[in-house]
């Protein structure tokens, strides 16, 4: 009902989908789940996304260690847990219940794009950025877009 999309507090708020809370809520498409990050995801994706170079070269650059996985999944699931406006969610194939990759919507400052009559900004525009990163054996499926 209408109730559960209301913010429990002004920090759950955002203001960028329309004033709802989404980062710690769970979605459903025809074939998959997309939740939160979960602790018991570190060993999928590590395994799926961050130790594939061929995986990483499409999604981000350098491998990173197992521990730097772990943390990033820790704060990924403690700012959702807090209402942050950006988030990173798990992505769950509902025919298994296996985890098959992530999504992301983050923040970043564009510096690339200058206007004719303002080529030096004093302030570059906020921008959001949708990521994903699926293990290779899930790639070609239309997961991506269905996420």
């Amino acid at each position: 009902g209408y109730n559960e999309w209301l913010p429990t507090n002004n920090h759950a708020y955002d203001f960028s989908l329309g004033g709802l809370f989404v980062a710690n809520r769970t979605f459903e498409t025809e074939r998959l789940i997309i939740r939160p990050y979960e602790m018991n995801d570190f060993n999928d994706a590590y395994r799926l996304i961050y130790s594939d170079l061929e995986v990483r070269q499409h999604y981000i650059s350098g491998l990173q260690t197992f521990e730097e996985v772990r943390e990033w999944i820790t704060c990924r699931t403690l700012h959702a847990k807090h209402g942050a406006d950006f988030h990173a969610w798990g992505v769950v194939c509902k025919a298994d219940n296996q985890f098959i990759g992530q999504v992301a919507l983050g923040a970043y400052a564009n510096r690339w794009t200058r206007f004719k009559d303002n080529p030096n900004p004093r302030y570059n525009d906020i921008e959001v950025e949708l990521s994903y990163g699926f293990g290779k054996q899930y790639w070609s499926k239309g997961y991506a877009t269905e996420a």
